[in-house]
């Protein structure tokens, strides 16, 4: 997020826009993304059969909104260089910094980890007690240790055909992160928004988008209002946690 934040200073236009745009570009974004996640069961003639269409339809939707919303948001930004231009400016302007994958990945895959050490550590120990049921052996030896990583691997590979897996561990992370995160920091800097605001209006975004799933507990799967919106509170608010943790991680050296 510095780079983005440089690339908006470069042009001086920090604080260019007004706090009411800024919100608004915001909230444009994300109901962008979330109405076209339902554009394909708008569309005649495309296959609903199984819900593995229904959730490559969307991973479409998804890497369209990724491609839109960039676009949108640097058109909104008047952010101009002399020095520098092209590809360049444009991953700048959102912090995309190609010698920083790495350790950035690295550091937000922990920091998620770390958030859900709980869920993690138990589902870790029911695998233990499950796989000592099965065999039977208390410990851990070369044998049953070569089994075990084959049953991993095994594991492994089933989840790279699993179209939900794909879903939860690399589109949806992916195209949020730019939309909500990489695309909405910079708008709300140039809105003269503090950092500790951004810490919490770009979760706030992000967690509220994540409310459309209420109509389709109510109205799809006939779910009752109260646990229908329980559900939503669970499934929203731990992204609201992550959202605050991974900005104020990327902030710190701005």
């Amino acid at each position: 997020m510095a780079e983005a934040a440089s690339a908006v200073e470069s042009s001086g236009s920090l604080g260019c826009l007004p706090r009411p745009i800024a919100l608004a570009a915001c909230a444009a974004l994300a109901i962008l993304y979330v109405a076209l996640l339902y554009v394909p069961s708008l569309l005649p003639g495309l296959p609903r059969r199984t819900p593995r269409d229904y959730m490559l339809h969307r991973f479409v939707s998804a890497a369209v909104a990724s491609v839109i919303a960039p676009i949108l948001a640097f058109t909104i930004l008047p952010v101009r260089s002399s020095q520098k231009s092209g590809i360049h400016l444009f991953l700048k302007t959102f912090g995309l910094r190609t010698d920083y994958v790495l350790q950035a990945s690295i550091y937000s895959l922990l920091l998620t980890a770390t958030l859900y050490l709980g869920p993690l550590t138990m589902e870790i120990s029911d695998i233990l007690h499950v796989w000592k049921e099965e065999t039977g052996i208390a410990s851990i030896g070369g044998d049953t240790l070569a089994s075990t990583c084959s049953r991993i691997f095994a594991e492994a590979k089933r989840l790279t055909l699993d179209v939900f897996a794909w879903r939860n561990y690399v589109v949806a992370p992916i195209s949020e992160e730019l939309v909500f995160r990489a695309c909405m920091t910079p708008i709300l800097l140039c809105g003269s928004f503090s950092l500790t605001l951004v810490v919490f209006i770009s979760p706030t975004f992000f967690s509220s988008a994540h409310i459309h799933h209420f109509v389709e507990l109510v109205y799809l799967r006939k779910y009752q209002k109260y646990r229908a919106a329980l559900s939503v509170y669970n499934f929203a608010t731990p992204r609201f946690l992550v959202g605050m943790q991974l900005f104020f991680t990327c902030v710190q050296d701005i």
